[in-house]
C-alpha cells in the first residue's frame, strides 16, 4: 500500500481553460471532482475484490496544515490611468494616416506636437469657407441693427422731452389764468366748475363763490377790468344824471325851467345821460358774460390742454418703449444670428483642428482591440488607414505603465467571500512561472452575465485588483489567472477534496482500518481548490482513500441506515498559532473537551433549516428533529426541499457562503 502526503494533480485545474470560471469556483469544483472520483472508483473497483490491499489503493495520511481558502478566476490586465484618445469629429470620417501600433512617444515628441493620426477634414474645410461668407453678412446686419438701436434711443429722448415741455407749458398756462393755488386745486378736483355753473346760481352767487376761490392771474385781471368798467360807467351815469337835473331846472320856461338854456341843450343832456346808462348796462353785461361763459370756458380749455399734454407724454413714453423694444429685439436677433454663425464657423475650424491628433503625453501608443478595453472605453473597430471611424470612438490609447490593475470575473457563488483589501496572486497566461502581487480595490455592486445569449443564468461580478509595483513589460489586455486569498485557517486537519464523498447532505470518507476501507461520516469546514477542512470524524495520522471503492453505493445505503456508520470522532486540538488573512476564528474550546458522542449531531441541511426558524421556536424544533430516526430525518429533509423546489426556491437548501460543497 502506497502512502501519499502530497495531493495528486487536480483534474479541475487541467480542464479550467475549457470550462472557464465555472470550474474554478470551489462551489462547483467539489461536486464535479467527487462525482468523477466516484465514477472512476466504481469503474476501477468493479472488477476487484471488496477487500483493499496496500497495493490497490491511493491513500492519504490525515495531517494538519495551514489551509489557504481562495477564489481562483480568469482575469485580464488593464491600465486604470490609460489616456483614451477619442474622435472629436462629428459624424463619420476616414483615417488618412496613423502611426504604427506600439509606437513609443517620447517627451520630445509631445513638445514638438508629433502627429499620431490624421482624419479626413475636406468636408469640414468646404463648409468653413461657405460659413465665412455667412458670418460676414451676419456681422453687417448686426452692425446696422446696433446703429438703428442707438438712433431710436436718441429719438425717444427727443420726443419725450418735447412732450414733457408741453405738459409743463400747459400747467403754466393754467396757473397763469387761475393763479397758482386755484390751479392746483382745480387740477386736484377740489374746485368743480360744473357744480358751480350747474347749480343755477345767479351772477351775485357766482361772484361770491369765485371770490372765495381766491382767483389770480389773467382771470382775476379781466374780472377786475370789467368790474372797473362797471364802476366807471356808474360814475358817468351819476354825473350825467346830475347834469340833466340841473338842465331841467335851467331849461325852457314851458317845461317849468328858468329859461336859461334852450330846449336843444336840455335834450342834449338827456341824450348824454342815456348814453352813460347804456355804457353802464354794457359793462355789466360784459362782466356777466365773462363770469358765466368766458371764465369757465377758458379754465376748462386750459385744464383740458394740460390733461391732454399729460396723456400725450404717456403716449410718447409708451411709443418710445415700443420702438425701443422693437429696435432692441432686432438688435438681439441680429446679435444672436451673428454669434450663432460665428460659433458654427469656430466649430468647423475646431473640427478641422481635431482632425489632426497630436501626442498628448509620453508613452506607448496602442490600438483599441476587440475583446478588451482600457479602462471603461475600448472598441472593436479596426484602426488602419482608410477605415471609417465615428464620433466619440476610441482611436488610440496611451496606457500608464506605472498604474496597472487586473479585472477579475468572479462567479456569483463566490462573490460573498471577496472583500476589499484582500491579497491577490496574479499569474500571467503567457508567463505561468511568474507571479505578481495585488490587492482588491473595487467590487461591482451588480452582476453581469458571462454570455447572455448562451448562458443567461451564469452571472459574474467584476472585481478590480491593483497590481503592486507592476513590472515595466506589463501590457493592457494580457490574460491572467487571479487567486484571491480569502482566508488562511491555521493548523487544521485537511484531506484532498476527492477523498470526501457526499450523500443526502452528509459527508463521508473511507478510512483504512486493519487494511479494510471503512466508510465514516465526517464534518467538513472551509475548502480550497485542493483541500477541505475536517472538523470532526478523522484523527491526525489516519489513512483515507483518495478514490471510493466499488462498494460505495452499498456502503452509503448502510451508512444512511446507521448500521455500519461510526460516530464522528473529534480531532485533537489545533496549535494555538492564530488566524491570518482574516480567517474566521476557530472554536476556543477544542472538540476533545466534549466528545462527539455526547453531542447529538444533525444533518447540515437540518442545521440550516433550524437557523432560519425564530429563536423562540428553534429549541422546540431541534428537540423534534433529535427525536427522529435517521430515516425520518432524511424523509423530512426531502419533503422540505421538495416543497421549496416546487415553489421555485431551490436555493433555500444551498449551503451558506464559506461552507464546502460536496
Amino acid at each position: 500500500m502506497t502512502e501519499q502526503n502530497a495531493p495528486p494533480p487536480d483534474p479541475a485545474r487541467q480542464t479550467r481553460g475549457a470550462l472557464g470560471a465555472f470550474f474554478r469556483n470551489p462551489w462547483h469544483i467539489g461536486p464535479v471532482v467527487v462525482a468523477l472520483a466516484g465514477l472512476a472508483a466504481l469503474a476501477y473497483f468493479a472488477l476487484r475484490p471488496a477487500r483493499v490491499t496496500h497495493a490497490d489503493a491511493a491513500l492519504y495520511r490525515v495531517e494538519r496544515m495551514d489551509l489557504v481558502v481562495s477564489v481562483v478566476e480568469s482575469a485580464s490586465l488593464f491600465s486604470p490611468g490609460a489616456l483614451e484618445i477619442k474622435s472629436q469629429v462629428e459624424g463619420s470620417t476616414t483615417i488618412i494616416s496613423v502611426i504604427p501600433d506600439g509606437t513609443l512617444v517620447t517627451a520630445e515628441d509631445v513638445k514638438n506636437g508629433k502627429v499620431l493620426m490624421e482624419l479626413d477634414a475636406s468636408s469640414a474645410r468646404e463648409k468653413a469657407n461657405s460659413q465665412e461668407v455667412t458670418v460676414q453678412s451676419a456681422s453687417a446686419s448686426y452692425t446696422q441693427a446696433r446703429e438703428q438701436y442707438d438712433i431710436q434711443v436718441n429719438q425717444n429722448e427727443s420726443n419725450i422731452k418735447a412732450a414733457e415741455l408741453k405738459v409743463k407749458f400747459a400747467r403754466m398756462d393754467l396757473e397763469k389764468y387761475l393763479g397758482l393755488a386755484p390751479a392746483d386745486k382745480f387740477l386736484k378736483g377740489d374746485i368743480r366748475l360744473d357744480k358751480i355753473y350747474g347749480s343755477g346760481m345767479g351772477t351775485p352767487q357766482i361772484i361770491e363763490t369765485l371770490r372765495q376761490m381766491d382767483l389770480g392771474g389773467d382771470a382775476l385781471q379781466q374780472w377786475r377790468k370789467l368790474q372797473a368798467a362797471i364802476d366807471l360807467a356808474g360814475e358817468e351815469v351819476s354825473r350825467a344824471a346830475s347834469t340833466y337835473e340841473w338842465s331841467k331846472k335851467l331849461g325852457p320856461t314851458d317845461q317849468g325851467g328858468a329859461g336859461y338854456i334852450t330846449r336843444s341843450d336840455l335834450e342834449g343832456d338827456a341824450l348824454a345821460l342815456r348814453r352813460k346808462q347804456l355804457d353802464q348796462e354794457q359793462a355789466t353785461l360784459a362782466l356777466d358774460i365773462f363770469l358765466k361763459y368766458d371764465f369757465p370756458k377758458t379754465a376748462e380749455k386750459l385744464s383740458s390742454d394740460y390733461g391732454e399734454a399729460v396723456k400725450q407724454l404717456e403716449r410718447e413714453r409708451a411709443r418710445a418703449r415700443a420702438e425701443l423694444a422693437k429696435a432692441e429685439a432686432s438688435l438681439k436677433s441680429q446679435e444672436l444670428t451673428f454669434k450663432l454663425q460665428k460659433e458654427r464657423l469656430e466649430k468647423l475650424n475646431q473640427q478641422i483642428a481635431n482632425s489632426t491628433i497630436r501626442a498628448p503625453r509620453a508613452g506607448m501608443v496602442v490600438y483599441p482591440t476587440a475583446g478588451f478595453s482600457f479602462g471603461r472605453g475600448g472598441s472593436s473597430d479596426k484602426i488602419e488607414e482608410g477605415s471609417t471611424v465615428r464620433e466619440r470612438q476610441v482611436l488610440l490609447t496611451i496606457p500608464d505603465s506605472n498604474s496597472m490593475s487586473v479585472n477579475i470575473k468572479v462567479h456569483e457563488a463566490s462573490i460573498n467571500k471577496v472583500r476589499r483589501g484582500q491579497h491577490v496572486r496574479v499569474t500571467l497566461d503567457g508567463f505561468p512561472d511568474r507571479e505578481i502581487q495585488g490587492e482588491v480595490q473595487r467590487i461591482a455592486v451588480l452582476a453581469d452575465p458571462i454570455m447572455p445569449w448562451i448562458s443567461p443564468d451564469v452571472k459574474v461580478y467584476n472585481v478590480v485588483a491593483a497590481i503592486k509595483n507592476p513590472p515595466d513589460d506589463l501590457k493592457p489586455g494580457m490574460g491572467a489567472k487571479a487567486e484571491i486569498i480569502v482566508a488562511t485557517v491555521p493548523g487544521v486537519l485537511a484531506v484532498p477534496v476527492q477523498a470526501v464523498t457526499a450523500s443526502a447532505n452528509m459527508r463521508f470518507c473511507y478510512v483504512m482500518q486493519r487494511g479494510v476501507p471503512v466508510l465514516r461520516r465526517v464534518e467538513t469546514g472551509q475548502s480550497s481548490d485542493n483541500f477541505v477542512e475536517i472538523k470532526s470524524g478523522l484523527r491526525e495520522g489516519e489513512m483515507v482513500l483518495l478514490h471510493a471503492p466499488a462498494t460505495l453505493a452499498k456502503d452509503l445505503e448502510a451508512a444512511r441506515s446507521e448500521a455500519a456508520l461510526e460516530k464522528p470522532q473529534a480531532p485533537p486540538p489545533a496549535p494555538a498559532n492564530g488566524n491570518t488573512n482574516g480567517a474566521p476564528d476557530t472554536d476556543a474550546k477544542t472538540h476533545d473537551e466534549k466528545p462527539a458522542e455526547a453531542k447529538t449531531e444533525l444533518d447540515p441541511a437540518l442545521e440550516r433549516m433550524l437557523s432560519r426558524i425564530p429563536e423562540d421556536k428553534r429549541a422546540e424544533a431541534r428537540a423534534r428533529f433529535e427525536a427522529m430516526t435517521p430515516e425520518e430525518r432524511a424523509a423530512q429533509v426531502e419533503r422540505i426541499q421538495k416543497a421549496r423546489r416546487s415553489r421555485g426556491n431551490a436555493a433555500e437548501g444551498a449551503p451558506p457562503a464559506g461552507a464546502p460543497t460536496p
